[in-house]
């Protein structure tokens, strides 16, 4: 038992830096200057910094339910 639970702890904290990871990978594609980029960069950027929240909801989805039991 004392097995399960270290690993459980361990998935939380996983999933935890990557919530992390992502929240910073949006803010640095967020920080790109808009001049820099063509039209369809910015289009890019957008839709990447779109997915990258979407997945981090989804990731912070996982984790509340794996931490709650629902994923039992």
């Amino acid at each position: 038992m004392r097995d399960l639970a270290r690993r459980v702890r361990q998935a939380r904290d996983e999933l935890a830096a990557v919530r992390r990871t992502l929240t910073a990978l949006a803010a640095a594609y967020d920080r790109i200057p808009d001049e820099d980029l063509s039209e369809a960069g910015r289009a890019a950027r957008i839709e990447i910094i779109d997915s990258l929240a979407d997945v981090g909801l989804d990731r912070g989805d996982a984790a509340e339910s794996f931490e709650s039991g629902a994923a039992w």
